[in-house]
């Protein structure tokens, strides 16, 4: 049944964000909308208008041979059911009321959910071809005791049929991620009975059909500017979970801190790339014109002993206190907690860049330094210092911290930052200027690029060595035009400044993960945080939930440029978010991105799929999403997710009555 199952959709396998979906998947142009709140929205569903019971005795009948990662997630998903307080804030309407029918809520009760997955030994890995599609049916069967198959075709026709003594739920998913994905679909569609309790499911028979627009949906955290304990990271992971986020990004160190407990590095072993001052900028030929003559580039591989490296001191000197770092096993039980819930965790050692909390430990590999007062000679924002290109150490501790950090981490993978990369601080270093004017090249931004890309090259070819796939913010490609980038278009590159830029990268062959600071970054609009400073401005405007809902990730690309979108993040930066807001300033906020990545912001009027090409203002459903969004805050609220509230009260009790008037201005129009 598992081939049948599939067969029917077929269309729905995960691709990489292919967004014009086959319609076999929707034989029906004209299905009955989504009136449960689930969030993110279904690719595709059919709902009929009968109120059945949840048995107090129900369970998740799973394959003898279900993975545990499977069997886990049952327990949980059955746990929130039966014992979560979430009632829904939106009484029933009355039109709703008089199409529904409750007559025999009392006596249909479901006592099951068969869960068939086809690769339940979890072969698979979790990655960024994952199949997370999944199909979920609750329907009317004439023998309780076999299998049912319920397409689109009969949908409706089922529908409006009565129910009898027999009907089934079923879940079926190619891995146990699409099942834990259908698995929370089927929780948000249980309900508690204000009165008395019981759980319910409303508008059955139902057919969900689903898949993700986008492999990579992730959540950005920056723990390095103010500490996020362990608490808070599970808790955003369990939320992440609800919203079908599936990568979490760990901006684990920058300047202010570097809070990984590390190992001192005894001498032992062979370092396969321990050079010398001239590594990575070899090649030149005396070439002072500022070009990338990088074609012979050889670096001198030697076999020596590793150095001692108290590798320790970095947390130890570099945290902002002893409580405040992550362990090993911390960091190693967190990112299995992750997997358990579908969700991929993708570190972030943020250099050459942003590296001031690397000096308190190597002074010598790291320059200018918290340049106080005037840190904006030599960076974005204090404290300023950055990782010196040309010491024969730097490369030493890198391969250091990357040895202990990268196995803690299963993703295929890492994040190299090389974002706001100051050519003032090393401008003003001795030994970059003496190296420099031995090899002739120009002080000049093409000079100072050649000596960022010999740093890249070797940081990368460490990355690759552990078997990881780099990930660098866009300046690398866009504002420097690295000859290591340009030649390794496997590197992925993430956007952050403007949707122009994605075009920019795609049309040069690369992979692209966006965030544009404009609509997804969850910090901006909070008022400037340096002192002495009283516009009260912040550098970027805040996102409400509609504009973040509004972003277009593939605006103007062509289908084979949006082939190259692998998805987006929703970001948060630090410098004002601790354990005391981070819930607030992330949600639900970021739940509008979820949706987004899952299944767009806009349906095609013909289709009833999302395609970005043709998306306009006017064909966003934000509208609609608003109450589904209001209620998926509660439901958040409910599991210890401390979601802001979007709307007074009295506007979520009663949808559609706090909408912008309609013979008043549009907010558009006052713009213009």
């Amino acid at each position: 049944m598992i081939h049948a199952f599939y067969s029917i959709s077929a269309a729905v396998a995960l691709v990489s964000n292919v967004f014009l979906l086959s319609l076999l998947i929707n034989p029906d142009p004209h299905p009955v909308g989504v009136q449960a709140a689930i969030w993110p929205k279904p690719a595709y569903a059919c709902q009929g208008h009968r109120t059945i019971q949840v048995s107090p005795k129900f369970h998740f009948n799973l394959p003898h041979d279900a993975h545990p990662r499977l069997v886990e997630g049952a327990a949980r998903f059955r746990n929130r059911i039966f014992n979560s307080d979430f009632v829904s804030p939106v009484p029933i309407r009355i039109e709703d009321a008089e199409v529904e029918d409750r007559s025999q809520v009392g006596t249909l009760k479901l006592k099951s959910l068969a869960i068939d997955v086809e690769d339940r030994t979890g072969n698979i890995a979790l990655g960024l071809d994952i199949d997370e599609s999944y199909r979920l049916a609750i329907a009317y069967d004439e023998d309780p005791d076999t299998e049912f198959e319920l397409d689109a075709a009969v949908c409706k026709q089922i529908a409006k049929e009565p129910f009898g003594p027999g009907f089934k739920g079923i879940l079926k998913a190619k891995t146990i991620y699409g099942a834990l994905h259908g698995l929370e679909t089927f929780t948000q569609l249980v309900t508690r009975n204000p009165h008395d309790g019981t759980k319910e499911i409303a508008q059955t028979p139902l057919l969900i059909h689903d898949r993700p627009l986008f492999p990579h949906r992730g959540v950005l955290l920056d723990t390095s500017r103010n500490f996020l304990s362990m608490v808070s990271l599970y808790r955003t992971i369990d939320a992440m979970a609800m919203n079908k986020f599936n990568v979490f990004h760990w901006h684990i160190v920058d300047s202010p801190s570097f809070p990984i407990a590390l190992d001192d590095q005894v001498a032992e072993g062979e370092d396969e790339d321990s050079g010398d001052d001239m590594d990575g900028i070899e090649g030149e030929s005396g070439n002072n014109n500022g070009e990338h003559v990088y074609k012979e580039r050889k670096h001198r591989i030697q076999t020596s002993t590793r150095p001692n490296l108290p590798l320790s001191q970095l947390a130890a000197k570099g945290a902002f206190s002893e409580k405040m770092v992550y362990t090993k096993k911390e960091i190693t039980d967190f990112v299995d907690y992750a997997m358990d819930r579908g969700i991929r965790v993708i570190p972030e050692v943020d250099m050459p860049g942003h590296a001031w909390s690397w000096s308190k430990a190597f002074p010598e590999i790291t320059t200018c330094l918290d340049g106080f007062p005037s840190y904006s000679r030599f960076s974005a924002e204090p404290p300023s210092g950055q990782l010196n290109p040309v010491h024969p150490k730097t490369y030493q501790v890198i391969q250091g911290v990357y040895d202990q950090v990268l196995p803690l981490f299963k993703d295929k993978f890492a994040h190299g930052g090389a974002d706001e990369v100051n050519f003032n601080c090393w401008n003003a270093t001795a030994s970059v200027i003496d190296l420099m004017e031995r090899k002739n090249i120009p002080r000049s931004k093409e000079g100072f690029d050649r000596i960022l890309d010999g740093f890249t090259e070797r940081q990368h070819k460490m990355l690759r060595r552990a078997g990881k796939r780099p990930i660098v913010w866009e300046e690398p490609l866009l504002a420097h035009d690295l000859a290591t980038i340009k030649e390794n278009k496997d590197t992925v590159i993430q956007v952050w400044t403007s949707a122009e830029n994605i075009k920019k990268t795609v049309r040069q062959g690369y992979d692209v993960i966006t965030g544009s600071a404009d609509y997804w970054y969850m910090d901006c609009g909070f008022g400037d945080w340096l002192g002495n400073w009283t516009m009260g401005k912040s550098w970027c405007a805040y996102s409400d939930w509609q504009k973040a809902y509004s972003f277009n990730p593939l605006q103007g690309l062509n289908t084979k440029e949006s082939k190259k979108v692998l998805g987006g993040e929703a970001l948060l930066w630090g410098e004002q978010v601790d354990n005391t807001n981070l819930d607030t300033k992330l949600w639900p906020r970021a739940s509008a991105v979820a949706e987004v990545l899952w299944s767009g912001n806009s349906d095609d009027s013909l289709t009833g799929l999302w395609d970005g090409r043709k998306q306009n203002k006017n064909t966003l459903r934000t509208i609609e999403a608003l109450d589904r969004i209001n209620e998926h805050r509660f439901r958040m609220e409910a599991e210890k997710i401390l979601a802001e509230p979007l709307q007074p009260l009295w506007c979520v009790k009663n949808p559609g009555h706090c909408n912008w008037p309609i013979l008043d201005t549009k907010p558009e129009d006052l713009e213009s």
